[in-house]
């Protein structure tokens, strides 16, 4: 899997609140294990004098190697399915235009990238479908120059689509298994995609995340957004003997409040799953894999499955022979895999999986 080099590249998802950190390590063409780490705020990179702090605390948590894969803050990185005229997949020129009209930039400002979509199936004789990805090239040429400083050398800047394609591919427990979707909860928005025969077919942008539902109980609790939020995360599923959950009355309290915004997070998964259906002439999606960090959300997977009919799972819930392949060195199978779901998948770009 990693040739004649020991450690993949870092995996760096520059998320809205939070730094996350994965690196593969191999010996013998295989992988052996993984090092994750949550390393705080993107300032941390985005900041002209601190890389090199970032430098110093992927050392002191064990990461090697001078190669890295990026994924960029979700307010900087722009990107979408298209649908284009079957041969303007192959013409970039085309492709910018049709991106340009979506940006709050001039379009030969970006840097501009694209895959197909279908696994190069056309959707018809005369079109094609494309995730496209752009950013603005003055802010990607300064990410470079930072990490360089440090000796990083940054091998592409992926976007979280591709990045959870390679995961659910790493996760696919038998070749016959069937679609899968994967849907990343992320603080105010949501990465929905699904994989079919490890290539993605078809994935959404979803403009709800964690701090809808803080918001939610923000507003029918009439509280702070801190205290929200605390009250949001005591709402984690736990094991029904855990003293961590709260008292009965209070979850159907706080489920009721939150079920509005719960059956409309659900509703935009179904959206998905039916464009899917449509698309590919009948197939269905045999699972939804919820990451991120509200993925554990309690309620959350009831909801997804209950409007979807599809079975909803975390990270946390696979057979362990499938989270094993996940499990870094020397960490717990407790430790909450969701969170570094991009992480993961953009440290297995360009890896044989």
């Amino acid at each position: 899997m990693f040739g004649s080099s020991r450690y993949g590249p870092i995996g760096i998802d520059l998320g809205s609140a939070d730094v996350k950190c994965a690196q593969f390590v191999g010996t013998n063409g295989s992988l052996r294990s993984w090092r994750l780490a949550s390393l705080g705020s993107p300032q941390l990179v985005e900041s002209q004098s601190r890389p090199h702090e970032l430098a110093r605390l992927l050392r002191s948590e064990g990461f090697r190697g001078g190669r890295a894969v990026v994924s960029l803050p979700s307010s900087r990185l722009e990107w979408m399915s298209l649908t284009v005229q079957a041969g303007a997949e192959d013409d970039l020129a085309a492709i910018r235009t049709e991106i340009g009209a979506h940006l709050s930039y001039p379009a030969d400002e970006a840097v501009v990238d694209y895959v197909p979509l279908f696994a190069g199936q056309a959707r018809s004789q005369s079109h094609q479908n494309v995730l496209v990805a752009a950013a603005p090239k003055v802010e990607v040429e300064s990410l470079l120059d930072r990490l360089r400083s440090v000796r990083l050398r940054v091998e592409a800047i992926d976007t979280p689509p591709t990045a959870l394609r390679r995961l659910a591919t790493l996760l696919e427990s038998s070749a016959d298994a069937g679609p899968m979707a994967v849907v990343d909860i992320g603080v105010k928005q949501t990465t929905a995609i699904v994989v079919d025969h490890a290539s993605l077919v078809c994935c959404r942008r979803i403009p709800l995340g964690g701090a809808t539902f803080t918001a939610a109980l923000q507003k029918a609790l009439e509280i702070s957004e801190a205290d929200a939020e605390q009250v949001k995360l005591s709402q984690r599923s736990a094991p029904p003997e855990s003293n961590d959950q709260p008292d009965g009355k209070v979850r159907e309290t706080l489920r009721e409040i939150l079920r509005p915004a719960l059956e409309a997070f659900a509703g935009e998964i179904q959206r998905l799953l039916r464009y899917f259906a449509t698309q590919s002439k009948g197939k269905q999606v045999s699972q939804i894999l919820l990451v991120g960090g509200s993925s554990r959300l309690e309620h959350l997977q009831a909801a997804v499955s209950e409007v979807t009919q599809v079975r909803a799972v975390t990270l946390d819930e696979l057979d362990m022979p499938v989270r094993a392949r996940l499990l870094p060195a020397g960490r717990t199978p407790d430790v909450p895999l969701g969170l570094f779901a991009v992480a993961a998948g953009l440290a297995l770009r360009q890896q044989a999986i």
